[in-house]
């Protein structure tokens, strides 16, 4: 587990124990309440020792009363601050990629890119077979990514966009990988292509929209 596993796991158990805590004191709190209300009806003794000893008493449960009182609503904040706090990090975690499907987005993005430009080039290029030869290494790299999968810490949706993102670029990978030079040099062919190439971009960037993710950052990488 990383980090922030480990970090909600404690969060959430120091809330818990805090508010157990704070029940503990608020039961003690009322005991001491009622042994106050009790020791209050009652007669003072007479007696100038026995007074004193009423007294002392009176003030060691007023005393505990408060200790109690206290601790129970430092507790009670406490608990009430931890919960929402371990909440905000289980959201950031399912809205926040984690570094293995970040690393996977970053090489995506700059395949995707490469391959657009060796489709655009095939009708200016003069040398077809070492083209054919780059766009094959791509494309083998693109295909890989379908043993890529989402972060199980992704909330529903994060893990569908990044499903379908990965299946997208499997599939233009899978697509390009036997091509042949006629086939590049056929506009319908090529344009087919490119429409792929479109599609996936445009997953792209409902990827980046969702995780708020700024592609000028990748374009400059």
């Amino acid at each position: 587990m990383e980090f922030l596993d480990w970090l909600v796991i404690g969060l959430l158990s120091l809330a818990v124990l805090c508010l157990l805590f704070a029940i503990v004191c608020l039961v003690n709190w009322y005991i001491k309440s009622k042994q106050l209300q009790v020791h209050r009806k009652q007669r003072p003794p007479k007696k100038k020792p026995l007074v004193k000893r009423w007294r002392r008493t009176m003030h060691g449960i007023n005393q505990q009363k408060r200790i109690f009182r206290k601790r129970f609503f430092i507790l009670l904040l406490l608990g009430s601050l931890l919960i929402p706090l371990s909440f905000y990090v289980r959201y950031y975690q399912a809205t926040t990629l984690s570094s293995g499907n970040s690393d996977a987005l970053v090489q995506g993005y700059a395949l995707t890119q490469e391959i657009e430009r060796d489709l655009k080039d095939v009708s200016t290029t003069d040398n077809p077979e070492q083209l054919q030869a780059t766009i094959y290494d791509v494309a083998a790299r693109l295909a890989s990514y379908g043993t890529e999968t989402p972060d199980p810490r992704l909330s529903q949706e994060g893990k569908l966009l990044m499903k379908d993102l990965f299946e997208r670029m499997k599939r233009l990978g899978i697509n390009l990988s036997g091509i042949s030079i006629e086939q590049m040099q056929d506009p319908d062919q090529n344009g087919s292509y490119l429409s792929d190439v479109e599609r996936l971009k445009s997953s792209q960037q409902k990827v980046f929209e969702y995780f708020r993710i700024d592609e000028s950052t990748l374009s400059a990488s």
